[in-house]
């Protein structure tokens, strides 16, 4: 149930940003549009870091 609905979400997700990318397009310069989804995603990612940084790779190691 919990993949479906994950599934469903995304579709949900994708689709969204599809139509608010087109509204954004008409109303902002697309450089601006692509810079502010780059920097939210930055910002975003900088909770992760401490994730990611005490993940250890090891060759072959899936």
């Amino acid at each position: 149930m919990i993949p479906r609905l994950s599934l469903i979400f995304a579709m949900v997700l994708w689709s969204s940003s599809f139509i608010a990318l087109k509204i954004a397009f008409r109303t902002y310069d697309p450089m601006v549009v692509i810079f502010g989804r780059m920097a939210i995603a930055s910002i975003i990612f900088l909770f992760f870091i401490p994730i990611f940084s005490g993940l250890r790779y090891r060759k072959g190691g899936l």
